[in-house]
């Protein structure tokens, strides 16, 4: 059985929207996307003023998480909020051409975007692991480094997808993100599997420190181990701390990615395949899984950092 479409054909752009008996699967996708919206929009938006806020949260760590909820901000509003208003107007069977570029356009942008600049944040906990004092020197008392790292990147995501307009169906920024992607993919992966052994490396080294026997004052020397000990401990737990957070929102991210890039990759790798039905609507199910990213990250910030908790505690104090 055939699944019917409404074609919405806008110069170089071309969407199947699948409509099925009574529209259901649409409005299901409309109000999933609306719901999703709300908590991305306020979530998004209370992480970035939280930490512009908070002096004690202006490491360059927290600011480039900032940098990502701004991103994730501006898809919920930018890029969700048009999709569900394209998709309420497919049921009523009209469409506007340059709502359509709209959101194709900041979907394409934002979306690579925020996946680079989650990557960027691994990258950051390499170098804050494996090059301490290059990170020390140029980054850790630096905030304002990963705001023009952002500048850079965004800027050039502008490019691509600005040129992609010219290509049918976005098909430039696409070829650069199946491109890119799978690259980015293995190299963080290799990233947090060497944090990982760093971390194992440094505890196996805690646990064996010991104080020294030999020498003549036993009690300095044993209070000096365990306090060097408990230094490097506190350290160390930091680092494990906000490894874990980047690699949680880095799987959050890439599992939210999987269909998308699969349908994409499918129709690049095999043309013919673009005329298959289904693919069509695994792509739609695809474009609106990748915004649960932007959900998902905000609760990771949040369910692993205590500053921004004791600010929502304090906040709702003051509230009531």
């Amino acid at each position: 059985m055939k699944i019917p479409f409404y074609i919405i054909n806008c110069s170089r752009a071309q969407i199947f929207v699948p409509l099925h008996v009574q529209n259901i699967e649409l409005y299901t996708s409309v109000t999933l996307i609306l719901m999703k919206s709300v908590p991305i929009i306020v979530l998004n938006l209370y992480i970035a003023g939280i930490t512009y806020r908070c002096k004690k949260m202006h490491s360059p760590t927290n600011v480039l998480l900032a940098c990502t909820s701004i991103c994730d901000f501006l898809i919920g509003m930018f890029s969700m909020l048009p999709l569900a208003t394209i998709l309420i107007m497919a049921i009523l069977r009209t469409h506007s051409c340059i709502l359509v570029w709209f959101m194709l356009f900041s979907s394409h942008w934002l979306g690579f975007l925020a996946f680079l600049l989650v990557c960027l944040g691994s990258v950051d906990r390499y170098f804050a692991v494996f090059q301490p004092f290059f990170y020390q020197k140029y980054i850790h008392n630096n905030r304002f480094f990963y705001i023009k790292c952002v500048f850079i990147i965004a800027k050039l995501v502008l490019l691509i997808t600005i040129l992609s307009i010219f290509s049918k169906n976005m098909t430039l920024v696409q070829l650069v993100i199946l491109f890119v992607n799978p690259i980015l993919i293995v190299a963080v992966l290799y990233i947090h599997t060497q944090l990982h052994f760093r971390v194992k490396m440094v505890r196996k080294a805690i646990l064996a420190l010991k104080p020294n026997m030999l020498t003549q004052n036993e009690n300095t020397d044993r209070q000096q181990s365990k306090n060097n000990s408990f230094v490097a401990n506190k350290k160390n737990n930091r680092d494990v701390k906000m490894n874990r957070l980047t690699l949680m929102v880095y799987s959050s991210t890439c599992i939210s990615y999987i269909p998308y890039s699969a349908v994409l990759f499918l129709w690049h790798i095999k043309p013919m395949t673009y005329s298959w039905e289904w693919t069509h609507e695994i792509y739609m199910w695809g474009c609106i899984l990748t915004y649960l990213k932007s959900l998902a990250n905000p609760l990771i910030y949040l369910y692993r950092s205590k500053s921004l908790r004791g600010t929502i505690r304090r906040i709702w104090r003051k509230a009531v």
